[in-house]
């Protein structure tokens, strides 16, 4: 993931998470929803596990702030259903083979996702 990030970073600011095992669960939220979520233009999320918190962040970047969300999940990789229901015009859930696909994904909805809104 941390290679992801770096080939991001060329082309997007990218806002980190709180790190899994740091932090009390306060500082997570508050810095997940309302440093990360509350001022970014976009959101990828990585559905690779089952997680509460990517569902509670996703439902704030797409009912809330309206903003494009990708997320991505490895094939072959079970993941919740959850992310096949959401019909929204700036959402979009799809399988990569290998997480260097990551960067091209997102380039690729943002252009299909922003030129759809023009």
């Amino acid at each position: 993931m941390e290679e992801v990030k770096k080939v991001l970073r060329a082309n997007f600011e990218v806002l980190d998470f709180v790190p899994l095992g740091t932090g009390t669960p306060s500082q997570i939220y508050q810095w997940d929803i309302n440093n990360c979520l509350a001022t970014c233009d976009v959101m990828l999320g990585i559905g690779d596990y089952l997680s509460t918190g990517l569902g509670y962040e996703l439902a704030v970047a797409i009912e809330k702030r309206g903003i494009p969300v990708l997320v991505v999940a490895e094939r072959g990789r079970i993941a919740t259903k959850f992310f096949e229901g959401i019909d929204k015009p700036f959402y979009s859930y799809q399988k990569y083979k290998e997480m260097s696909e990551i960067p091209n994904m997102l380039k690729e909805f943002l252009t299909v996702k922003l030129s759809k809104q023009i």
